[in-house]
């Protein structure tokens, strides 16, 4: 049986990072992120209940619905979220030979996802860092981060959540290097 690693972090903080990291030593990553993309492109049953609910699947459409409207979030995650942890499960069993699945899960707390998993990995960055990336990868205003940190738990609420933290604020060898540790310590 695998042990189930949910990774989790603020929009930003490098989960991806970490993914790839583990990816390279042969764990099997799922993003979490691209299942949802999935499940808003290929799921009938989600297409329609998001088409029912908001009018649109367009993604930069629902952002700018949900991140503006506390009730329309609550309702996006209603319909996104119990599809979203049967795809993980699924996924789960058909990887279940594996020692370690790991599952990038940006709202892992805020979905009080605790229970899926053996183990949680927090990934946090010194926040001018985190604004600087958002600026630079997504092209975010301040305003815009400001919304979207302001829809999920802070880095320290997460962090203090988690079994384990990696702080990605310095080097890809030193993120490498906690990477490295904590992931000898749950195949141990």
């Amino acid at each position: 049986m695998s042990k189930l690693l949910g990774i989790t972090g603020t929009i930003g903080s490098g989960k991806s990072t970490v993914g790839q990291m583990l990816k390279t030593r042969g764990i099997t990553v799922v993003d979490t992120d691209a299942l949802v993309h999935d499940l808003l492109t290929n799921s009938q049953v989600v297409k329609d209940k998001v088409l029912d609910r908001f009018s649109t699947l367009d993604r930069a459409q629902l952002a700018d619905i949900v991140f503006n409207n506390k009730q329309a979030k609550q309702d996006l995650e209603a319909i996104l979220h119990p599809e979203a942890i049967v795809a993980c499960r699924k996924t789960a069993e058909e990887f279940a030979d594996q020692p370690v699945i790991a599952f990038l899960v940006p709202l892992l707390f805020e979905a009080n996802l605790e229970d899926e998993y053996d183990q949680i990995w927090t990934v946090v960055i010194e926040e001018q860092e985190l604004r600087t990336r958002l600026k630079k990868r997504n092209n975010f205003t301040d305003i815009e981060i400001d919304i979207r940190l302001a829809n999920q738990f802070t880095q320290g609420v997460k962090s203090a959540k988690a079994h384990y933290t990696i702080d990605n604020s310095g080097s890809l060898e030193e993120t490498e290097k906690q990477v490295e540790r904590l992931l000898n310590q749950l195949l141990a």
